[in-house]
């Protein structure tokens, strides 16, 4: 379910156009997806990350555009317990990309109940840090992005070559092995 910040429906209804979706932790590690303004009390809050758009609301897609684009997606268990992400590339040979619904399918698949669209396009990009790397190599790509926002010439015969793009919108997770 999605945390209205205890508004009514009325001034929900209203207010939905300039409440942005987004995913937050609070300082006991709870996670929860809310809908957040400026005036959102974020006190306990440690870590808040927006997005675009609701794509997966009570574990069922939201209607979307037709148009595909690399796309980001986060999104939560019905429980809250797990955080699911999903990465599609777009603009290249391999992948066209996905629309907005497709990505709210998707977090659904993999076990989602609630989920968001965040910056996709160029910054669509999902990296892990490999520990057993020596060197400058540790940070490894899993992913082809378009961070130059050029689509690739299948015309051309060349291989796809990944460029990543500069991004101040970031989310990084660290698991601790117990």
């Amino acid at each position: 379910m999605i945390d209205d910040g205890g508004r009514s429906d009325d001034v929900t209804r209203r207010r939905a156009a300039i409440l942005m979706p987004a995913l937050l932790v609070s300082r006991d590690g709870r996670m929860r997806i809310a809908k957040t303004d400026a005036k959102t009390d974020l006190s306990q809050v440690e870590l808040a990350v927006s997005g675009f758009s609701l794509v997966l609301v009570d574990g069922e897609a939201s209607a979307g555009g037709d148009d595909v684009h690399p796309r980001t997606g986060i999104g939560l268990s019905r429980d809250s317990r797990f955080l699911v992400i999903v990465v599609v590339d777009g603009r290249q040979p391999a992948s066209a990309g996905a629309t907005t619904a497709q990505v709210g399918t998707w977090l659904k698949h993999f076990g989602a109940h609630v989920g968001i669209n965040m910056d996709g396009g160029g910054s669509t990009t999902l990296a892990w840090w490999d520990p057993g790397s020596e060197g400058d190599g540790k940070c490894r790509l899993l992913n082809r992005p378009v961070g130059a926002g050029r689509p690739a010439d299948a015309r051309s015969g060349s291989a796809f070559a990944p460029t990543e793009r500069a991004n101040g919108n970031n989310l990084g997770i660290c698991l601790r092995l117990r």
